[in-house]
């Protein structure tokens, strides 16, 4: 776990092959970390290579806030070793840490567009699956203005549009607000979504984009067929 943590390759390499590391491969710290865990989240793909050729490693094992290596590696954009350990059989490409967060969202907020293209080939992955305050992967990448990512999302089978967070808020509603006019213009083209959704305050994405100052917005939605009406005026 040290020689993992500091990304120590001779020392983990003597130790596996001295016979350790199938006792000790599983082993976890006082937080419940892996060697494997401890690599990925430091970004030592070597390392994480090494460790994955232990037959007995458990690559879907979670510390005590549900991190496991693919969310560790997630969670600091280490996206080659994401890109490693999907390709390992049996990873879980779902889990979810406490916060419920998983390898998809964490990826479309921080726009690793070669992650979440990797995630997307993923047969089993759940593409609607939301953190603990209801936010999705495409709420997220709306909201942080990753377009492309917005675009890949919107391409994957049977996506949700009009998923709204814990306070009314769905990934139309984020974009305008954050002035991501490109992003904006590509829901806008998405069939079935809705452009007058209101979050708990009352504020559709008009209002947001009204209230911010993002004109061109203001113009796109005024000017997109699916706005019938300003609820600004009602």
């Amino acid at each position: 776990m040290i020689a993992a943590r500091q990304g120590d390759l001779v020392a983990l390499r003597v130790l596996i092959n001295g016979g350790y590391g199938p006792t000790l491969i599983n082993t976890v710290s006082e937080e419940g970390a892996t060697a494997l865990i401890w690599a990925a989240t430091h970004g030592h793909d070597e390392l994480v290579d090494v460790l994955l050729q232990v037959a007995q490693i458990d690559i879907n094992s979670a510390d005590r806030l549900g991190v496991t290596a693919l969310l560790a590696a997630a969670s600091f954009a280490r996206e080659r070793i994401v890109e490693r350990l999907l390709k390992m059989p049996d990873i879980d490409v779902n889990a979810s840490d406490r916060r419920g967060d998983t390898a998809l969202i964490r990826t479309a907020f921080l726009g690793c567009r070669e992650s979440v293209n990797a995630l997307l080939e993923m047969p089993r992955l759940h593409l609607n699956t939301v953190d603990e305050i209801g936010a999705s992967a495409l709420k997220w990448a709306a909201s942080e203005g990753h377009l492309e990512i917005v675009k890949a999302l919107l391409n994957g089978q049977g996506i949700e549009v009009n998923t709204a967070d814990i306070y009314g808020d769905t990934a139309l509603i984020e974009a305008a607000s954050e002035g991501h006019l490109e992003v904006v213009q590509v829901l806008l083209g998405v069939a079935g979504i809705d452009a007058t959704s209101v979050n708990k305050n009352g504020e559709s994405a008009l209002i947001r984009a009204i209230v911010r100052k993002h004109r061109k917005i203001v113009a796109l939605l005024l000017s997109a067929s699916a706005v019938e009406r300003c609820p600004a005026t009602q």
